[in-house]
């Protein structure tokens, strides 16, 4: 998944969107895939969004699109684009019928966003130190994960669902410690994308900052670390995927998360790591994306949410946490294909891998 679009089509000017069609024109000699586009849209095309009308591509197939929900509407859509090619959309008069693996369920205790590759279970009430996060889905089926909430006493917490889909679906969700300290998590799930995007934004002056922990070894037992190694030494450059038993005692953190890369401080440091096990056919990544939203420079450094977050064992379980304190986070929970991801490991040049 390419959820950085928009941030090469603002930094090149290769992608423009214009008139009553929509036209998406790679210039990069680049093949985008199932990627989430927004356009503002004339009256005329907002009625046609309204009364269900067809999108098509010049082939005539159906694209799946929805309206934002929230003011400007604007339409999104799933859109491929060839490299050095152009992709045409077109409202027509019939009825829609592009279906997608996106679904949304929803329970008197439980929220579940799934597509065919990944999913989300979160919960609607928050109790005994629970996080919102209840379970991930992999590819295999199998639920695993999880999160708690420690620290802090909820006096109030929402859970609802924004979007629904075809294109994409959200839930956000509010929490509150008492005295206008609030943190605010939204997630994300694009239809045939294995990864469930996370969105949070911190509001918090206590003493003591609460703590966001993600429970990763929940419901199944990965033993091994894959990742992009960001510290060199003789014979192994920085820069190069490998692996790393989750049993590894060097006196390092198991991995250190961050937005951006700060390179020669260790070895498992970096924006993504995955777990897995040699018995499961699944894997687990963490990624961080949209660095610039992690830092304002313009807050005091004491208030700011911390950007790095050791993974380690706490109470015989895998955990990442989060403290909460001020400020915003965009990462995701990736499912990638196990054996493709591997499979970079025997490739000529660890750096592209």
């Amino acid at each position: 998944m390419r959820i950085f679009l928009f941030v090469l089509v603002l930094a090149s000017g290769c992608l423009t969107a214009f008139g009553a069609d929509f036209v998406l024109r790679d210039d990069l000699g680049r093949h985008w895939r199932n990627e989430l586009v927004t356009f503002p849209l004339t009256n005329a095309q907002l009625a046609h969004a309204r009364a269900g009308h067809a999108l098509v591509g010049a082939d005539k197939a159906s694209v799946p699109y929805q309206l934002t929900p929230t003011a400007p509407v604007k339409l999104a859509a799933l859109v491929t684009v060839e490299p050095f090619s152009a992709t045409e959309l077109s409202f027509t008069d019939a009825p829609a019928k592009a279906a997608t693996d996106l679904r949304v369920q929803e329970t008197a205790t439980t929220i579940r966003l799934t597509n065919s590759l990944a999913g989300i279970a979160i919960a609607k009430s928050l109790a005994n130190g629970a996080g919102p996060i209840e379970a991930l889905r992999m590819p295999s089926g199998a639920w695993v994960g999880g999160s708690r909430l420690t620290g802090g006493a909820v006096t109030a917490y929402t859970a609802k669902v924004i979007a629904s889909g075809p294109v994409y679906a959200d839930v956000a969700c509010h929490v509150e410690f008492g005295a206008g300290n609030t943190w605010d998590i939204a997630f994300r799930v694009m239809a045939n994308e294995p990864a469930v995007l996370v969105d949070e934004k911190v509001a918090i002056n206590m003493a003591a900052a609460p703590v966001f922990t993600l429970m990763l070894d929940r419901g199944w037992t990965p033993d091994s670390l894959f990742y992009r190694r960001s510290f060199q030494v003789a014979g192994k450059p920085s820069g190069f995927v490998e692996t790393a038993p989750l049993a590894v005692s060097d006196g390092q953190p198991l991995f250190v998360f961050e937005p951006w890369v700060h390179w020669q401080n260790r070895v498992r440091q970096g924006n993504w790591f995955a777990l897995y096990g040699e018995g499961s056919p699944d894997m687990l990544m963490v990624g961080g994306y949209r660095a610039d939203l992690w830092v304002d420079p313009k807050q005091p450094v004491e208030t700011r949410n911390p950007f790095q977050m050791a993974l380690a064992r706490a109470d015989g379980a895998l955990c990442l946490p989060f403290a909460l304190k001020q400020g915003r986070r965009c990462w995701l929970l990736g499912m990638p294909d196990k054996t493709a991801s591997l499979a970079s490991l025997n490739e000529k040049n660890l750096m592209h891998a």
